[in-house]
């Protein structure tokens, strides 16, 4: 009896062990770092500003350069060229603006933050960065207003973004991106050509991305 009850011991506790034994593991075949990688692409878009004046549809666009790390960090050197317009009080204000930028961005994919599957088709992703800005500003004030002309400002510049991009194919992949820019000097709020103290102008573009990795 003794015999059997040891017997019997031994074999309800090795049957879950048996049980798992037969369970098809799912291999993971990716490495946690994968080699570095480079992303050429051009950007086109809608440029405005928040300010003091009312804006009226702009156009912009560029390029950019990325490098990942690994499945989650990269970072994007981005230029960006753009003209904005705006007008208030029946036209008897308006101004245009020529925007040139480049910013050297870091870029977070957040859908990457879960690592069961790396190859994933769509992107998700998040950026800040800083770099330069330069701009010109033709400024038309019919009715007194203290709007001016600027000729080539140059201000320290932050980008602050989002975008979701689809993988079309292995090299290629299609995306739409989002940023607000915000200037660091005594030009903050001189965007639209108009000053108020205590605000600063806001530069919005929201572009559609066409990518190549290589």
């Amino acid at each position: 009896q003794v015999a059997m009850r040891t017997t019997l011991y031994v074999f309800f506790l090795c049957f879950p062990l048996l049980g798992i034994s037969q369970i098809d593991v799912k291999k993971v075949n990716y490495d946690a770092t994968p080699a570095h990688k480079w992303e050429v692409g051009g950007h086109i878009g809608h440029l405005f500003t928040a300010g003091d004046i009312s804006f009226k549809p702009g156009f912009g666009g560029g390029f950019h350069i990325r490098r990942a790390m690994d499945y989650i960090f990269s970072f994007r050197l981005d230029a960006n060229y753009g003209v904005m317009q705006g007008e208030r009080f029946n036209s008897d204000n308006q101004f245009t603006t020529n925007w040139f930028s480049s910013t050297f961005q870091g870029v977070i994919s957040v859908n990457n933050l879960k690592w069961d599957e790396p190859n994933r088709r769509t992107n998700l992703y998040a950026y800040v960065g800083g770099g330069l800005n330069r701009f010109t500003v033709d400024h038309t004030a019919n009715n007194g207003s203290p709007g001016r002309d600027i000729d080539r400002a140059t201000s320290p510049i932050l980008d602050i973004g989002v975008g979701f991009s689809i993988r079309l194919t292995e090299q290629m992949n299609i995306g739409v991106d989002h940023k607000f820019s915000s200037l660091f000097s005594r030009y903050a709020d001189q965007i639209d050509g108009f000053e108020n103290q205590g605000f600063r102008d806001m530069s919005n573009y929201t572009s559609i991305r066409l990518n190549f990795n290589i």
